[in-house]
């Protein structure tokens, strides 16, 4: 935006600008696209593994996903996010990758043996198929938000097409669970690979020690880890002190929420080098942008949200089979927990974008030991649908956190009142 339009957009009816800006961006709607894609692949599968597959294997299934969003997380948080709050070189972006590169073969380090000990296949075939996989999503979220859009918007359909294969296989019973686990995977891999190489970003996996670049992926990573890891520590726990069968429940209602994940992904990607750049014109602005980003958000979350709370039984008997009635109960409240969480989304990409990592990390780490003693407890004294109450609650509670932390550190680093 040009200084009049700045100056404009803190008037009465900038907020309606701002979010006309925003809806006349192209890189908005390349953005949806690509994670409307996503999230029809990933559905695909996992809505056909829902269906096929008994409550336990579908918790086994569960905990084997939840390691993939957790290390594609991380490779956002780490590398991707400290590249998007500055304009990257190219010679930036081979590092990037190379970096992605070694996080992902840390990982499958990890997860093969560990899957191969513990008899959990799904864990060994995403540990072989990790490194592939992490490119994959560097390569898409890079281009999304900052180069070649169309990049981003191949890789995701070709990855779509094959994923929506295995789900009719599975529904055909033409494939076992697993098998079509290992098509999703190794597709996804094999994609990441052919993308990275063609773009000629590098492989190897190896870490640059720019000391700047490594202190913002320490601090982004870390928070990261501490957030997510609080999430997974409560996906493993309720599984112990629950059973999988209640981890099986919470995948199976978290599956029908999935569309919801299409406006969180692509606000998350586009939200920081936006907001970094709104506050080169002050804290009024970059906070006009905030709350107009979120507005959208809202604006296509909470009704689908809505929808999903109080799913008619016969969809959801049609979609999950046998296992609709374990997701039935926690439904409304993983709903209301994925709205606070599409709520957080802006503030906590603010943080990114004003590279504010020890106050994110301390908000972090505050919010993980409220949430793990919470839902851990409630799992442990009244099963999965107590713990599903006490996510709700705690997302909400971050919500209230992360918006007011975020406005404080906007008005410290610009010194405006907001």
């Amino acid at each position: 935006m040009e200084e009049e339009d700045q100056k404009k957009a803190v008037t009465k009816g900038g907020i309606l600008a701002t979010v006309s800006g925003i809806v006349r961006s192209g890189r908005v709607y390349f953005g949806i696209t690509t994670n409307v894609l996503s999230s029809v692949g990933n559905f695909a599968i996992s809505i056909s593994l829902a269906r096929v597959l008994g409550i336990s294997e579908l918790g086994e299934f569960a905990v084997a996903f939840a390691f993939y969003v957790f290390c594609a997380g991380l490779i956002r948080a780490a590398v991707c996010e400290p590249l998007l709050a500055m304009s990257p070189s190219r010679l930036a972006l081979s590092s990037g990758s190379n970096r992605v590169s070694l996080i992902g073969f840390a990982f499958a380090l990890l997860l093969v043996p560990f899957g191969l000990v513990f008899s959990m296949p799904y864990i060994a075939m995403l540990g072989l198929a990790l490194p592939g996989l992490v490119l994959f999503d560097y390569s898409k979220s890079m281009n999304l938000a900052m180069f070649d859009r169309k990049i981003s918007l191949i890789q995701e359909s070709v990855w779509t097409f094959v994923s929506m294969i295995a789900g009719t296989l599975l529904l055909l019973d033409r494939i076992t669970g697993f098998q079509g686990f290992v098509i999703w995977a190794a597709s996804g891999a094999v994609i990441g690979f052919t993308t990275v190489l063609w773009q000629s970003f590098g492989i190897r996996p190896t870490w640059n020690l720019a000391k700047n670049d490594t202190h913002n992926a320490l601090a982004f990573g870390g928070d990261y880890i501490i957030g997510s890891g609080a999430s997974q520590v409560n996906f493993n726990l309720i599984g112990v002190v629950a059973g999988l069968a209640s981890v099986g429940s919470l995948r199976a209602g978290g599956t029908l929420l999935g569309p919801v994940s299409i406006v969180i992904g692509s606000a998350q990607t586009l939200a920081i080098p936006y907001l970094s750049r709104g506050i080169a014109h002050g804290g009024r602005v970059t906070a006009l942008r905030a709350l107009a980003s979120t507005s959208l958000i809202a604006v296509l979350s909470i009704p689908i949200l809505a929808i999903m709370a109080f799913f008619p039984p016969f969809l959801g008997e049609m979609l999950l089979g046998e296992n609709w009635a374990y997701a039935e109960p926690v439904l409304p409240f993983l709903a209301l927990e994925m709205a606070a969480i599409a709520m957080t989304t802006v503030p906590f990409a603010g943080f990114r974008a004003l590279q504010a990592g020890r106050a994110s990390v301390l908000i972090r780490f505050s919010l993980a030991v409220i949430r793990v003693t919470t839902v851990v407890l409630a799992a442990t004294v009244s099963g999965v649908l107590a713990a599903a109450i006490a996510m709700a609650f705690t997302s909400c509670l971050g919500a209230i956190v992360w918006w007011s932390g975020y406005l404080f550190q906007l008005r410290r680093k610009t010194r405006t009142a907001i």
